[in-house]
């Protein structure tokens, strides 16, 4: 079962589309459910999906829009994964 999990991954990468932990959670999440319908309906004798162990998720950790982060923004183009801005920043407009 893990194969298919790969096999997904590879084909996503050599398509140069993006494929992100949360989506391989879905999958399993949904292939999980419905091999569970099937458990249920006596279809299947096992799932398989639930001993499907994917890499460990990283979350974005939410980082404030500083002075120097925005400049640093401005100047490169590069922006964190998560930025928020502060209730006082939000009132400058």
């Amino acid at each position: 079962m893990d194969e298919i999990f790969q096999v997904i991954t590879r084909e996503h990468q050599a398509a140069g589309r993006r494929l992100s932990t949360a989506t391989l959670d879905r999958i399993r999440a949904a292939l999980r459910a419905a091999l569970n319908a099937a458990l249920r309906a006596g279809l299947v004798e096992e799932n398989p999906a639930s001993l499907v162990a994917l890499p460990p998720t990283r979350r974005a950790r939410a980082v404030v829009w500083a002075a120097a982060r925005v400049q640093h923004c401005r100047k490169t183009g590069e922006r964190p994964a998560m930025a928020v801005w502060t209730a006082l920043h939000r009132a400058q407009g």
